[in-house]
């Protein structure tokens, strides 16, 4: 289980209110399907104290704090709580997301590639899928070639 919100939690949200900000695991700044959150603890207490500090009248800072996560990257990660329950529920190609995630990164250096850099941070969700179209040929060939390299040079029948 992890600390994240799930899609409904991400529209009901409180981050701050009268008097308070919420950062880190405590506002629900997970991402929710990598687990990570010590990046967003550090990156929302940071955001926090900029909004702290800035010269807003003091009713203002809680929709301003709201605001500046939503820009920064709540938006990508309230996208990424729609796509967790798919993942990890979802199947494909007659297996499970995550089972096929596994196997196709060790047919395809290209998909590897996308998923490392998903679960480093540095893929944002929003642009998933149009990264994942605009190199699905590549990484066909290369889950077909795979098979092909196994099966004819290899001799093996087994995958």
């Amino acid at each position: 289980m992890l600390p994240a919100l799930e899609s409904r939690g991400w529209r009901n949200n409180r981050l701050a209110g009268d008097g308070w900000i919420a950062v880190g695991d405590a506002g629900g700044l997970v991402d929710p399907i990598t687990g990570e959150g010590l990046y967003y603890a550090i990156r929302s207490g940071d955001l926090a104290s900029q909004v702290l500090l800035d010269n807003i009248e003091p009713e203002k800072k809680a929709d301003a704090y709201r605001k500046i996560i939503a820009g920064d990257f709540g938006t990508d990660l309230t996208y990424g709580a729609g796509l967790a329950k798919r993942l990890f529920c979802g199947a494909i190609c007659f297996g499970a997301v995550p089972t096929r995630m596994i196997d196709f990164m060790k047919r395809s250096p290209k998909f590897c590639e996308i998923i490392q850099d998903l679960f480093s941070g540095t893929q944002p969700y929003l642009d998933l899928k149009v990264r994942l179209l605009r190199n699905v040929n590549t990484t066909l060939h290369e889950i077909f070639m795979s098979f092909l390299f196994r099966k004819l040079i290899l001799g093996q029948t087994r995958v």
